[in-house]
């Protein structure tokens, strides 16, 4: 229960460019995409790949009005995270042995924070062998997450919300720093939380970044 402390600062400010909120830093490149002539299509939801015999040739998706597109392309490029549209067809995911683990976290307001540079450092408490809560400063607000072996993390309680209090409440120095804290979001689950694709690409297709695979860093 105790922390290892990742300091990534050297300035007491500097937590603050390391530690993003993703959805603004998401947007950021996004608007650099936009303005080096990338075409975007916002609110569209890629549905599955269009194939001709072994050859994927485009994708069909459908926009905010259920209306649906297709799209044409010499290559896919599947840069779609852990949903993989498709990772999950063609690229065989499977889990990483001993490494099959889900996340429950959510972001807190009000957390106690360290001084001074070691503010924006991210700390790992371990709970027991194979599982680990995380404190993640970020503007505003701190990340906490639980990740654990999927065959035994609900046995912390039947519901995401549950299962992160309970992981809380067995780390008594994260307690310390959550004791005038208060949740901001629901508590997200991220599943197959490390992972890997055992085909990289083929006739047409290619798989970047989440959607090839994922290793948890701290193992």
């Amino acid at each position: 229960g105790r922390p290892f402390y990742f300091s990534e600062a050297t300035d007491p400010r500097m937590h603050q460019r390391w530690q993003v909120l993703r959805s603004d830093f998401d947007a950021m490149l996004l608007d650099k995409a936009v303005e080096n002539g990338v075409t975007t299509f916002m609110g569209t939801r890629a549905l599955e790949a269009r194939r001709d015999g072994d050859r994927i040739t485009g994708i069909r998706a459908t926009n905010g009005h259920d209306e649906e597109l297709t799209f044409d392309a010499p290559v896919v490029i599947d840069a779609s995270g852990q949903n993989g549209v498709v990772a999950r067809r063609l690229g065989r995911r499977t889990g990483v042995p001993d490494l099959e683990n889900l996340a429950v976290f959510a972001h807190y307001r009000d957390a106690r924070l360290d001084d001074g540079i070691d503010a924006g450092s991210t700390l790992i408490f371990r709970l027991e062998a194979k599982s680990w809560l995380w404190f993640i400063p970020l503007p505003g607000v701190v990340s906490v997450g639980l990740v654990a072996p999927s065959k035994t993390i609900w046995s912390y309680g039947d519901e995401p919300e549950s299962v992160l209090d309970a992981a809380i409440g067995a780390c008594p120095h994260l307690m310390e720093r959550l004791d005038e804290a208060s949740r901001t979001t629901d508590v997200h689950v991220a599943r197959d939380f490390s992972y890997v694709a055992q085909q990289e690409g083929g006739e047409g297709w290619l798989l970047a970044g989440d959607a090839l695979g994922f290793i948890d860093p701290v193992y």
